[in-house]
């Protein structure tokens, strides 16, 4: 069965997630969202980064 999380990644550091953001990104098989904050999170090499700009931000 697959899911979708959605969990915020930015932009504090890694101190400031939770467990359960944490447990998640540990599962994940693909991120999704703003590059900066994406390239923050430690995955393995299987993850897929799927990396966008958010000119919102700009």
């Amino acid at each position: 069965m697959s899911w979708l999380r959605v969990i915020g990644l930015g932009p504090g550091t890694v101190l400031q997630r939770t467990a359960e953001a944490e447990a998640a990104l540990a599962q994940a098989t693909d991120l999704v969202g703003y590059a900066p904050y994406v390239a923050r999170v430690a995955a393995g090499p299987d993850v897929v980064r799927h990396a966008s700009d958010n000119r919102v931000e700009l």
